[in-house]
């Protein structure tokens, strides 16, 4: 629901009529599930991964890394640590320099796994660079690098996963490397399949807003489009990651990671849709809601 008009839960979409009618009158047909779902990618070999990529012909970079430093010199460390990891892991990595903030976020897209940032830089100091990245990607890791850890409290604010305090050692880089190993293999399994309209397609949990179920129709609404299917709700949540989705009611499944607030009854996504909280699921939502944000900080 948008722009604050609610509709009838499990109506939406239809003249009041015509669902009426729906409702009274709808057969339930026996049929077998529309959505599949794939969680524990990470138990694959690597070995598994690099034959898929040979036999598709394409080599795989595993974790593509931005580095914003205007200091040469540590810019240059930092990336020979990106690559003495993937050599000592034997993960794909790649690594980008960025000379100031302003160059890193002009013209920025979503394609990173994860960014060390500097605080301190000339034009665009780290900081706000982190604004105005997690206006455009709240998906990517964010890592302050800085001799100022005093400022490094203010990185909750942008989502900062962690800081690492100048001078850098490897032991100490090479930490959050296996952090954001472990946090990309999460991300790039937790995906599901879904057949609608016909045609098998994957849908990542990440791209997921929230889900709703009208009459035995289920509409998942995702950052680019709304497949529909046949289905039930609560199979479909069974096999959704606890973790990041949550009831607001008996008709939507809500992905936490988007919601930018609670109002009264309704909950606010950051899609700009509304959806209303039953009073019977409100406080289950709101305990989900909070773990979420307490665990997870608030990334997807």
């Amino acid at each position: 629901m948008r722009g604050g008009n609610f509709t009838p839960c499990g109506l939406r979409g239809l003249p009041l009529k015509t669902a009426l009618r729906e409702r009274l009158f709808a057969v339930s047909v026996l049929q077998l599930p529309q959505f599949y779902v794939k969680i524990d990618k990470s138990k694959r070999s690597d070995a598994a991964r690099q034959s898929r990529g040979a036999l598709q012909g394409k080599t795989i970079i595993m974790l593509k890394i931005a580095i914003v430093e205007n200091e040469t010199d540590q810019a240059e460390l930092l990336r020979g640590y990106v690559m003495r990891y993937a050599e000592e892991s034997g993960v794909k990595c790649q690594a980008v320099i960025y000379s100031n903030g302003l160059e890193f976020i002009s013209g920025y897209s979503p394609g990173f796994d994860a960014v060390f940032m500097d605080i301190r830089m000339p034009l665009v100091d780290g900081m706000e660079a982190a604004e105005r990245l997690r206006r455009v990607d709240k998906n990517v890791i964010l890592i302050f690098v800085t001799n100022m850890g005093q400022l490094a409290i203010k990185g909750y604010k942008v989502n900062a996963m962690d800081f690492i305090v100048k001078p850098v050692s490897y032991f100490d880089f090479s930490l959050e490397m296996q952090k954001i190993n472990r946090e990309h293999d999460r991300r790039s399994s937790d995906y599901i399949w879904v057949k609608a309209g016909g045609v098998l397609r994957r849908v990542d949990f990440a791209d997921i807003t929230y889900i709703e179920i009208i009459m035995h129709d289920i509409y998942m609404h995702t950052v680019g489009e709304t497949p529909n299917f046949r289905g039930s709700l609560k199979s479909l949540e069974e096999q959704l990651d606890g973790r990041s989705f949550s009831r607001c009611n008996n008709c939507y499944i809500v992905n936490l990671a988007y919601v930018t607030g609670v109002r009264d009854d309704t909950v606010v996504l950051e899609t700009g849709d509304e959806l209303h909280m039953s009073r019977t699921r409100k406080r289950a939502f709101m305990n989900d809601f909070t773990a979420y944000f307490t665990v997870a900080g608030g990334s997807r």
